[in-house]
């Protein structure tokens, strides 16, 4: 959980690398999964963060 957002194992996993620096396909490599999945975690992760800081600007 990031900020009272939930997120996937997955998701949390592929963030820290890409906070690390590490691109979608380094990250898809160390996790053993393809590139494309791993921009999908991303991309999810991202989602779900910037959705939360929307509702809490909103709501705040």
């Amino acid at each position: 959980m990031i900020g009272g957002v939930v997120l996937s194992p997955r998701e949390y996993q592929c963030l820290e690398w890409s906070a690390r620096g590490k691109s979608a396909g380094e990250i898809g490599i160390i996790l053993g999964i393809a590139e494309p999945t791993a921009g999908f975690h991303l991309d999810n992760a991202r989602a779900k963060l910037v959705s939360a800081r929307f509702v809490k600007r909103s709501c705040g």
